[in-house]
Protein backbone atom coordinates (compact mmCIF):
# COMPACT_ATOMS: atom_id res chain seq x y z
CA UNK A 1 0.00 0.00 0.00
CA UNK A 2 2.93 2.22 1.45
CA UNK A 3 5.11 1.30 -1.99
CA UNK A 4 3.58 4.08 -4.19
CA UNK A 5 3.82 6.73 -1.61
CA UNK A 6 7.61 6.08 -0.80
CA UNK A 7 8.70 6.05 -4.47
CA UNK A 8 6.86 9.56 -4.91
CA UNK A 9 8.75 10.91 -1.66
CA UNK A 10 11.54 9.24 -2.53
CA UNK A 11 11.45 11.16 -5.72
CA UNK A 12 11.00 14.76 -3.74
CA UNK A 13 13.66 13.66 -1.35
CA UNK A 14 15.95 13.57 -4.16
CA UNK A 15 15.23 16.72 -5.84
CA UNK A 16 18.56 18.30 -5.06
CA UNK A 17 20.90 15.85 -7.83
CA UNK A 18 17.77 16.13 -9.68
CA UNK A 19 17.28 19.43 -10.31
CA UNK A 20 20.90 20.63 -9.80
CA UNK A 21 21.38 21.63 -13.39
CA UNK A 22 18.24 23.81 -13.65
CA UNK A 23 18.84 25.73 -10.71
CA UNK A 24 22.44 26.16 -11.67
CA UNK A 25 21.07 28.02 -14.76
CA UNK A 26 18.83 30.34 -13.45
CA UNK A 27 20.66 33.27 -11.26
CA UNK A 28 18.23 34.84 -8.87
CA UNK A 29 20.22 36.97 -7.11
CA UNK A 30 18.52 40.07 -8.85
CA UNK A 31 14.80 39.47 -7.91
CA UNK A 32 13.48 41.92 -5.84
CA UNK A 33 11.47 39.80 -3.80
CA UNK A 34 10.25 41.89 -1.30
CA UNK A 35 8.10 43.62 -4.10
CA UNK A 36 5.83 40.27 -3.85
CA UNK A 37 3.21 39.51 -1.57
CA UNK A 38 2.26 36.02 -0.46
CA UNK A 39 -0.83 34.49 1.04
CA UNK A 40 -1.00 31.21 2.93
CA UNK A 41 -3.75 29.00 2.83
CA UNK A 42 -3.91 27.38 6.10
CA UNK A 43 -7.79 27.31 6.40
CA UNK A 44 -8.61 23.78 5.48
CA UNK A 45 -11.01 21.19 7.45
CA UNK A 46 -8.05 18.88 7.26
CA UNK A 47 -10.86 15.96 6.39
CA UNK A 48 -8.60 13.37 4.89
CA UNK A 49 -5.94 12.84 7.38
CA UNK A 50 -8.74 12.04 9.99
CA UNK A 51 -8.66 13.47 13.41
CA UNK A 52 -5.06 15.20 12.82
CA UNK A 53 -4.72 18.66 11.67
CA UNK A 54 -2.27 18.04 9.30
CA UNK A 55 -0.94 21.94 9.05
CA UNK A 56 0.74 20.96 12.97
CA UNK A 57 1.90 17.29 12.00
CA UNK A 58 6.06 17.56 12.42
CA UNK A 59 8.71 17.68 10.17
CA UNK A 60 12.47 18.24 10.09
CA UNK A 61 11.49 19.67 13.25
CA UNK A 62 8.84 22.59 11.96
CA UNK A 63 4.72 21.76 11.73
CA UNK A 64 3.79 22.04 8.31
CA UNK A 65 2.60 25.24 9.16
CA UNK A 66 5.60 26.30 10.14
CA UNK A 67 7.80 25.19 7.08
CA UNK A 68 5.31 26.72 4.77
CA UNK A 69 5.68 30.32 6.77
CA UNK A 70 9.57 30.17 6.68
CA UNK A 71 10.35 29.04 3.16
CA UNK A 72 8.23 32.41 2.36
CA UNK A 73 10.18 34.92 4.88
CA UNK A 74 13.02 33.16 3.92
CA UNK A 75 12.34 33.81 0.57
CA UNK A 76 12.30 37.49 0.83
CA UNK A 77 9.04 38.05 0.03
CA UNK A 78 7.88 41.77 1.26
CA UNK A 79 4.51 40.75 2.43
CA UNK A 80 2.98 37.96 4.22
CA UNK A 81 -0.70 36.84 4.67
CA UNK A 82 -1.55 33.46 6.57
CA UNK A 83 -5.73 32.69 6.43
CA UNK A 84 -6.53 30.19 9.09
CA UNK A 85 -9.89 28.68 9.61
CA UNK A 86 -10.32 25.50 11.14
CA UNK A 87 -8.87 24.62 13.78
CA UNK A 88 -7.93 28.19 14.80
CA UNK A 89 -6.83 28.64 18.36
CA UNK A 90 -4.00 25.73 17.40
CA UNK A 91 -2.75 27.63 14.42
CA UNK A 92 -2.69 30.65 15.88
CA UNK A 93 -0.23 29.11 18.59
CA UNK A 94 2.46 28.26 15.92
CA UNK A 95 2.47 31.39 14.41
CA UNK A 96 3.03 33.09 17.54
CA UNK A 97 6.55 33.30 17.53
CA UNK A 98 6.88 33.76 13.81
CA UNK A 99 5.74 37.77 13.31
CA UNK A 100 3.55 37.70 10.71
CA UNK A 101 0.29 38.82 9.79
CA UNK A 102 -2.93 36.61 9.82
CA UNK A 103 -6.68 37.08 9.02
CA UNK A 104 -9.55 34.73 9.98
CA UNK A 105 -11.52 33.10 7.46
CA UNK A 106 -14.57 32.66 9.37
CA UNK A 107 -16.45 31.02 5.76
CA UNK A 108 -13.22 28.14 5.95
CA UNK A 109 -15.30 25.44 5.28
CA UNK A 110 -17.12 26.62 2.09
CA UNK A 111 -14.04 25.82 0.55
CA UNK A 112 -10.47 26.86 -0.74
CA UNK A 113 -11.65 29.96 -2.78
CA UNK A 114 -13.16 31.24 0.19
CA UNK A 115 -9.89 31.63 1.79
CA UNK A 116 -8.12 32.82 -1.69
CA UNK A 117 -10.55 35.88 -1.89
CA UNK A 118 -10.10 36.75 1.59
CA UNK A 119 -6.38 36.74 1.53
CA UNK A 120 -6.71 38.87 -1.74
CA UNK A 121 -9.01 41.70 0.06
CA UNK A 122 -6.47 41.51 2.95
CA UNK A 123 -3.51 42.23 1.31
CA UNK A 124 -2.12 46.02 1.24
CA UNK A 125 -2.45 46.04 -3.24
CA UNK A 126 1.02 47.71 -3.24
CA UNK A 127 3.07 44.57 -4.83
CA UNK A 128 3.81 43.48 -8.03
CA UNK A 129 2.47 40.33 -7.70
CA UNK A 130 0.81 37.60 -5.48
CA UNK A 131 2.11 33.89 -4.79
CA UNK A 132 -0.85 32.26 -3.77
CA UNK A 133 0.95 29.01 -1.51
CA UNK A 134 -0.48 26.06 -0.39
CA UNK A 135 0.73 24.79 3.72
CA UNK A 136 0.84 21.60 2.88
CA UNK A 137 3.91 21.17 0.64
CA UNK A 138 6.71 20.44 2.92
CA UNK A 139 9.09 20.22 -0.10
CA UNK A 140 9.06 23.78 -0.97
CA UNK A 141 11.84 25.93 -0.03
CA UNK A 142 13.27 29.71 -0.46
CA UNK A 143 14.82 28.45 -3.46
CA UNK A 144 11.40 27.35 -5.17
CA UNK A 145 9.90 30.61 -4.16
CA UNK A 146 12.73 32.93 -5.29
CA UNK A 147 12.74 30.76 -8.59
CA UNK A 148 8.79 31.50 -9.36
CA UNK A 149 9.44 35.23 -8.91
CA UNK A 150 12.18 34.71 -11.66
CA UNK A 151 9.59 32.71 -13.61
CA UNK A 152 7.16 35.55 -13.14
CA UNK A 153 9.56 38.33 -13.82
CA UNK A 154 11.19 36.86 -17.06
CA UNK A 155 7.50 35.83 -18.67
CA UNK A 156 5.93 36.97 -21.82
CA UNK A 157 5.20 40.51 -21.58
CA UNK A 158 1.24 38.76 -22.71
CA UNK A 159 1.29 36.58 -19.90
CA UNK A 160 0.05 37.90 -16.27
CA UNK A 161 -0.24 34.25 -14.59
CA UNK A 162 2.83 31.65 -13.76
CA UNK A 163 1.90 28.22 -12.96
CA UNK A 164 4.44 25.53 -12.29
CA UNK A 165 4.51 21.99 -13.66
CA UNK A 166 6.35 19.28 -13.06
CA UNK A 167 6.12 16.18 -16.09
CA UNK A 168 2.76 17.84 -17.56
CA UNK A 169 1.13 17.76 -13.83
CA UNK A 170 -0.07 21.71 -12.74
CA UNK A 171 1.59 22.55 -9.03
CA UNK A 172 1.77 25.60 -6.64
CA UNK A 173 2.08 28.13 -6.05
CA UNK A 174 0.56 29.99 -8.49
CA UNK A 175 1.74 33.58 -9.13
CA UNK A 176 -0.57 36.37 -9.92
CA UNK A 177 -0.20 39.55 -11.49
CA UNK A 178 -1.71 42.77 -9.72
CA UNK A 179 -4.02 43.40 -12.40
CA UNK A 180 -4.87 39.79 -11.82
CA UNK A 181 -5.73 40.33 -8.38
CA UNK A 182 -8.07 43.07 -9.02
CA UNK A 183 -9.77 41.46 -11.53
CA UNK A 184 -10.38 38.47 -9.49
CA UNK A 185 -11.64 40.84 -6.34
CA UNK A 186 -14.09 42.68 -9.62
CA UNK A 187 -15.95 39.54 -9.97
CA UNK A 188 -17.38 39.91 -6.81
CA UNK A 189 -19.18 36.82 -5.13
CA UNK A 190 -16.79 33.91 -4.23
CA UNK A 191 -15.55 32.27 -8.11
CA UNK A 192 -11.68 32.58 -6.84
CA UNK A 193 -9.02 32.91 -8.74
CA UNK A 194 -9.03 29.09 -10.28
CA UNK A 195 -12.12 30.27 -12.67
CA UNK A 196 -10.19 33.27 -13.47
CA UNK A 197 -7.17 30.98 -14.84
CA UNK A 198 -9.37 28.74 -16.09
CA UNK A 199 -11.26 31.11 -18.07
CA UNK A 200 -8.21 32.97 -19.12
CA UNK A 201 -5.37 30.48 -20.59
CA UNK A 202 -4.00 33.00 -22.52
CA UNK A 203 -2.98 34.80 -20.07
CA UNK A 204 -0.83 31.87 -18.13
CA UNK A 205 2.70 31.25 -18.34
CA UNK A 206 3.35 27.29 -17.80
CA UNK A 207 6.63 26.77 -16.53
CA UNK A 208 8.50 23.14 -16.71
CA UNK A 209 10.32 22.41 -13.20
CA UNK A 210 12.72 19.09 -13.29
CA UNK A 211 11.25 19.36 -9.59
CA UNK A 212 8.35 16.89 -8.17
CA UNK A 213 8.61 19.55 -4.95
CA UNK A 214 5.62 21.65 -6.68
CA UNK A 215 3.33 19.24 -7.33
CA UNK A 216 3.88 17.38 -3.51
CA UNK A 217 1.45 17.50 -0.82
CA UNK A 218 0.22 16.06 2.23
CA UNK A 219 -2.77 15.04 2.77
CA UNK A 220 -3.33 11.46 4.64
CA UNK A 221 -1.55 9.47 7.11
CA UNK A 222 -0.03 7.20 4.66
CA UNK A 223 1.78 10.36 2.87
CA UNK A 224 3.12 11.55 5.88
CA UNK A 225 4.03 8.09 6.99
CA UNK A 226 5.56 7.67 3.81
CA UNK A 227 7.09 11.45 4.01
CA UNK A 228 8.84 10.72 7.03
CA UNK A 229 9.92 7.15 5.93
CA UNK A 230 11.96 8.45 2.71
CA UNK A 231 13.48 11.37 4.81
CA UNK A 232 15.31 9.03 7.09
CA UNK A 233 16.16 6.84 4.53
CA UNK A 234 17.92 10.01 2.68
CA UNK A 235 19.70 10.76 6.46
CA UNK A 236 20.54 7.32 6.69
CA UNK A 237 22.37 7.08 3.20
CA UNK A 238 23.85 10.80 4.08
CA UNK A 239 25.55 9.29 7.07
CA UNK A 240 26.71 6.25 5.66
CA UNK A 241 28.51 8.11 2.84
CA UNK A 242 30.00 10.51 5.56
CA UNK A 243 31.13 7.39 7.66
CA UNK A 244 35.37 7.13 6.99
CA UNK A 245 36.30 3.97 5.79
Amino acid sequence: MLAPLIKRVVVVASRETQAAEYLADVDTSSIASDEFAAIILAAGLSSRMGTSNKLLLKHNGLSLLQHCVSAVKNSGIGEVLVVLGHDRANTETELAAMDVQHVFNEQYATGQMSSVQLGLQALSGHKKATLICLSDQPMIDATHLRKLMWAFENKPADKEIVIPTYQSKRGNPVVLSASVRERVLEQGGNPGCRQYIDKNPALVSRVSFNDAAFVFDIDTPDEYAALNDATSARNNKQTDHGTPL
